[in-house]
């Protein structure tokens, strides 16, 4: 025989249970949660005028696992309900599961009266299940269709 004989059992014979209860115990990884989703919001066009259309989209850092009803304000000089609309359930934007975005079209009203350029301001409100990113308000100017 060749080897080194195995001072308790002798040659080629292990020790299961020294092999198995020696050392260091391998300690369980504590699983990273995941950081938290952040929402931001943009809008496209940065102007239009009177009659026109924009979209504002709001954008999670990642794609949602479960879906995301994100709040929103709107302000400005521009009122709601009189110089535009809004499309979807007022003040909030859902964001799907599978999804990273979601958007609101905004419809401005064509007109007759003397105003200047306006703006319609969506700010982003904290709320469950997300934080708010850098750009969470989204300033669009409706400028006056002569």
């Amino acid at each position: 025989m060749t080897g080194t004989p195995n001072n308790v059992y002798g040659w080629g014979r292990v020790d299961v249970f020294a092999a198995l209860t020696s050392g260091t115990p391998t300690p369980t990884p504590t699983p990273t949660p995941p950081p938290p989703i952040r929402v931001n919001v943009s809008v496209n066009p940065t102007e239009i005028s009177e009659g026109e259309t924009a979209t504002y989209t709001v954008t999670a850092s990642s794609t949602v696992t479960r879906p995301i009803t994100v709040g929103y304000a709107m302000s400005g000089t521009a009122t709601n309900g009189t110089d535009y609309t809004l499309s979807g359930r007022p003040n909030q934007v859902r964001i799907p599961a599978g999804q990273s975005s979601a958007t609101v079209t905004l419809t401005s009203q064509l007109d007759q009266v003397t105003e200047g350029t306006e703006t319609a301001i969506m700010t982003l409100q904290r709320g469950r299940g997300y934080k708010l990113g850098r750009d969470k308000e989204a300033t669009l100017p409706i400028i006056e269709s002569r």
